[in-house]
């Protein structure tokens, strides 16, 4: 009985560890109406503020709004006036960006809800010449980590294809002195962090 009470301790803890590391996932809703028309539906449940993105094929940013506090988020969204095509709806916040493809085929827009992406933003923390890397991989695609110096040329890769959580440890000892840049490229988002070897 003692093991199973040790055992279940160790579980909370492990879950309220992962809890405040990724914090709490907003429920996100995307519901199409009429010809080309859909509503987006946000309950953020932490403090974070949450941005709104729609672009184009080419990326070009079509409509963009930044600092929605928590709570709930209803808009209406009409593409009357957007051609055929294919478009992404992005939803991030501080722990992760959420993507959903819009297509609008002979004037009706669908949404493809199998083409729904999310992207757990990393976590890069530096410890002297040591850098811990942790990332949570929700999908198949391989993610690269690249260093760079201070001239943008990249000195070391390293693809990382593990599925679940990550975390991996970068000794960066074998440097000289100065700054560089860890750049990490999940699904053609990159996210980067200044480092300083001393």
């Amino acid at each position: 009985m003692k093991t199973l009470k040790t055992s279940m301790a160790a579980v909370l803890l492990l879950t309220t560890l992962f809890v405040s590391a990724y914090g709490t996932t907003p429920y996100i809703k995307v519901t199409s109406y009429d010809q080309k028309k859909f509503f987006l539906i946000i309950k953020n449940t932490d403090s974070s503020k949450v941005n709104v993105e729609l672009k184009d094929v080419d990326n070009f940013r079509l409509y963009k709004e930044t600092n929605i506090q928590n709570g709930e988020y209803l808009k209406g969204f009409d593409m009357q006036s957007l051609p055929d095509g294919e478009y992404t709806l992005e939803i991030e916040n501080n722990q992760r960006i959420e993507m959903f493809v819009l297509s609008i085929i002979n004037d009706k827009l669908s949404i493809n809800r199998d083409s729904r992406l999310v992207i757990h933003k990393p976590s890069i923390n530096q410890s002297g010449n040591k850098v811990d890397v942790a990332l949570q991989k929700t999908h198949e695609e391989p993610m690269k980590l690249s260093i760079l110096d201070n001239t943008n040329d990249i000195i070391f890769e390293d693809t990382l294809a593990d599925n679940g959580n990550l975390t991996k440890r970068y000794d960066m000892s074998r440097l000289g002195p100065g700054s560089y840049t860890m750049r990490i490229d999940i699904a053609g988002k990159y996210f980067s962090q200044s480092i300083r070897i001393q």
